[in-house]
Parts: structure tokens; sequence; C-alpha cells
């Protein structure tokens, strides 16, 4: 029986909580506290406001900044609140304190994780071959041993059917798969073999062109990472160290 379950992933490469109920996502650059509230309202979230959630973000960032904003708490009596005042906390000595709302401070946004509801555990066999897709995010290297352990690899896809198989078995999230940027700037398969190169949907090598692809038709591949990611049955590179869901393929 297919089983299915439920798991929490944060987009925008942002940092997932413990539980995998809410995401984090650290803002360096400096604004006032109105203008911090808004941008996290903009991500359906708010300032965090728990000591806790800001000193484990710290420890996920590469700088430690001096002081955050900080979103009064349920213990926090707005009694005592002086008007144009706002809360800030300095994670280095645990200190949370007020400073003028119209100061400018690095801040912290929190929000609901986006739940992931995703076919597990089960190879799934269309002719020849089967895959299995995970929705536990990994990098792709790491996505790649475990496909690796099963006796697969990250999945290759040889034609549109497969493409389709493979769109509509993942969950609706870019999902790795196994193709990766090689030295000389063209993306090859796990196998050693050439992926077809990009070329614009207009161009004459596109209609040309006897190797399946699916890029999608906004990819610059001077720019973009270099692992390639399935999402709604196109193709696109992302960098290869985020985490998400991904698809094992093996021979049957």
């Amino acid at each position: 029986m297919l089983r299915l379950r439920n798991t929490g992933i944060c987009l925008y490469g942002d940092f997932i909580s413990e539980d995998g109920e809410s995401c984090f996502h650290y803002h360096p650059t400096k604004r006032s506290h109105s203008v911090a509230e808004s941008y996290c309202e903009g991500r359906q979230g708010e300032i965090v406001s728990k000591v806790p959630e800001l000193v484990y973000v710290s420890k996920k960032t590469d700088v430690l900044p001096y002081a955050v904003w900080k979103k009064p708490d349920v213990d926090f009596d707005l009694s005592e609140e002086i008007a144009n005042f706002c809360q800030c906390h300095t994670i280095s000595e645990e200190r949370t304190w007020r400073t003028n709302c119209k100061a400018e401070l690095p801040f912290i946004c929190k929000y609901p994780s986006i739940t992931v509801r995703s076919h597990c555990q089960e190879w799934k066999q269309p002719s020849g071959y089967g895959i299995r897709v995970h929705d536990d995010p990994k990098t792709w290297e790491e996505a790649r041993l475990h496909c690796l352990e099963e006796g697969g690899d990250l999945a290759k896809i040889d034609n549109a059917d497969q493409n389709s198989f493979i769109h509509n078995s993942v969950s609706n999230f870019p999902t790795w798969f196994g193709a990766k940027k090689v030295n000389d700037g063209g993306f090859r398969w796990t196998d050693g073999s050439a992926v077809g190169d990009y070329h614009p949907p207009d161009s004459y090598h596109y209609r040309r062109s006897e190797i399946f692809t699916a890029w999608h038709s906004d990819t610059d591949l001077s720019r973009n990472g270099s692992c390639l990611t399935i999402f709604v049955k196109k193709w696109a590179p992302v960098d290869c160290n985020r985490k998400l869901p991904y698809v094992c393929r093996k021979d049957i």
C-alpha cells in the first residue's frame, strides 16, 4: 500500500524550526521596526518574540548581529511600554531592552512551514524501472547518497512520458533529480551521459534537438545553481546545498 505523510519545508532557503512547524527568515539589512513588521507580515509571519528562537537562528547564521528587533512576548506588560519605543534583543548578552522604533536593526521573521504531502517509502513501477519519492529535505549530494544506499540513484529522465510520470509522483515543490553541472559548464546525468543543452523555445536548435529536455524558459545557466530540480514538469538549476525533496530511480 502507498503511504502518505506530511512534512514541513521552508521556502527561500530559510531555517526550519526543530519541530518542523515554523520557518525563520533572517534579514541582515537594518530596517525600522515598522518596516520590519510589514516585511514579516508580507511573508504571512511576524517578528520573532521568543528568545530561544532568536538564539536558535543566530547559531544558523554566519554573522551574529549585536541586536535584532523582538516582538513582545505574551508575558510583556504593555502598560510599561514607552511611546515610540520598541523591544529589541542583544543575543550575545542575553538581554532584552527598548530603543526608538525608528532606529534600524536586523530582524528575524517567523512564519508557518509549508506542509508537503507526498508519496514516500514505496517504489512506483512504470515499465522497466521504479521510482521512489522522498519528502525529507536533503542537499543534492545527501539525496544522491540516500538513493545509492537504496540500490538506485537520483532519477534520470529520458523522455516526456518519464518526465510526466515523475512530475505526477512528486509533491508540488521543486524536487531534486539526477543531473548536475560539470567543469565544462554543461550538465550530466549521474550515469555520466550528457543532458541536452538549454536552447530558447523559439530557437532553431530547440526545434532540431533529438535529446529530450524540459528546461524552464527563464533558465539562465550563467547565474543559476549547479543541480537540477523538476517543478511543474520543468527543469531548473538550483544551489546544490539547498535542502529539497528528491526522487530516486532504479532498474526493476
